[in-house]
């Protein structure tokens, strides 16, 4: 079951709404607009396993990055 996703995404001081945000179970998207080092959308696509976030970041033209997290 698809569901959508919101919050707000904070780094490099600048704190930004999530965007187009989904959740399907485990899977996560979301993009971010961000400003800092210079404007440019992030987009997101990630797996949650228990406290565990784990996937890819796009930003703008840029080559795909791996992003993890862990719930704190």
């Amino acid at each position: 079951m698809t569901a959508d996703l919101g919050g707000t995404s904070t780094a490099h001081g600048e704190t930004v709404p999530l965007i187009d945000g989904t959740a399907d179970g485990d899977h996560l998207t979301w993009n971010a607009a961000v400003t800092v080092p210079f404007p440019l959308t992030l987009r997101f696509d990630v797996t949650v396993s228990d406290d565990e976030m784990t996937g890819q970041v796009t930003a703008g033209h840029l080559p795909q990055s791996s992003v993890e997290g862990r719930r704190a």
